[in-house]
C-alpha cells in the first residue's frame, strides 16, 4: 500500500494498465494486418503482370529484380524511393479503408447514452 497520496497518483491501476495493453495490442493487430495487405496488393500486380500464372508472374518478378539490380546506382535509388512511396500510398488508402476496424477506445469510458435496448 501506498502511503503517500502524491505517489498513488503515478502508480496506474490494474484496469488502465489492461486498457493499454489491450490498445496496444488491438492497434498493432491492425497495423500488421495493412502491412500485409500492403504486401498482398503488390503480389497482385505481379500476379495480374504474369496473366495469372505462376510462371509469368515469377517471369516478371525475375525481370522487374534483374533490371532493379542491373541499373546504375542512381536509378536504383529512384526507383527504390518510388517503391516506398507507392506503399505508403497504398498503406495509407488501406488505413482509411480499415479505419472502421479500429476499436473505439474512448467509447467504453463516454457517458453518453445508447440507442441499443437493454436485454435482460
Amino acid at each position: 500500500m501506498i502511503r503517500h497520496p502524491a505517489l498513488a497518483r503515478l502508480v496506474p491501476s490494474c484496469v488502465q494498465v489492461q486498457d493499454t495493453c489491450h490498445m496496444g495490442l488491438c492497434l498493432a493487430g491492425w497495423l500488421l494486418t495493412n502491412i500485409c495487405c500492403t504486401g498482398a496488393i503488390w503480389l497482385g500486380l505481379f500476379i495480374v503482370l504474369g496473366e495469372f500464372t505462376l510462371t509469368g508472374t515469377l517471369l516478371h518478378l525475375d525481370n522487374f529484380a534483374s533490371r532493379y539490380l542491373a541499373a546504375e546506382a542512381a536509378h536504383q535509388a529512384h526507383l527504390r524511393d518510388r517503391f516506398w512511396i507507392a506503399s505508403a500510398v497504398l498503406f495509407l488508402g488501406l488505413a482509411v479503408l480499415r479505419a472502421g476496424s479500429l476499436p473505439r477506445w474512448h467509447a467504453e469510458r463516454a457517458q453518453t447514452p445508447s440507442k441499443e435496448r437493454l436485454h435482460g
